[in-house]
C-alpha cells in the first residue's frame, strides 16, 4: 500500500491510502513529529465484493483495532468530541497501522497530531 500526505501542519494531518495491504503512519517521521495521532475523520468507499474490511489500529505490543470499516461511500466524523483517542496498552508507540482489504478501496484519513509539550491545545 502507498500513503500520500495531502496536508501536514503542526496540528493536522490528512493522508490518502492507495493499494492493498498494511501501512504504518510513523509519528516520529512526521514534520513536526508528535507523540500520537487522533482519528478525526475517515472518508471511504469499499466495493461490495470486498470481504476483508479496512482497519485502522493503534500500534502497541498487541495492536488495538480503532476502527473497522466496510461498505459503500461514507464519511465517519469524530471531530465533535476531539477524535478517536489511542487506547492501546503496553508498548504503545503512537503509530497507526492502516490495513486495506482490497486495492479498489479508497480511503482518506484526517488525523490530529497530539504532542505533550505542544503550544497548541489538544
Amino acid at each position: 500500500m502507498a500513503m500520500q500526505i495531502l496536508e501536514e501542519g503542526p496540528r493536522n494531518l490528512v493522508i490518502s491510502f492507495t493499494g492493498a495491504g498494511p501501512d504504518t503512519v510513523d509519528v516520529s517521521a512526521l514534520s513536526p513529529p508528535c507523540e500520537e495521532l487522533r482519528i478525526l475523520k475517515v472518508i471511504y468507499d469499499c466495493p461490495n465484493e470486498v470481504t476483508a474490511p479496512t482497519t485502522l489500529a493503534w500500534d502497541a505490543t498487541v495492536a488495538v483495532t480503532a476502527l473497522s470499516i466496510h461498505g459503500h461511500a461514507d464519511t465517519l466524523c469524530f471531530e465533535s468530541f476531539g477524535g478517536l483517542v489511542n487506547n492501546a496498552g503496553a508498548g504503545v508507540t503512537g503509530d497507526v497501522i492502516v490495513t486495506k482489504g482490497d486495492a479498489s478501496t479508497s480511503l482518506i484519513v484526517h488525523f490530529k497530531k497530539v504532542r505533550t509539550q505542544s503550544p497548541y491545545p489538544n
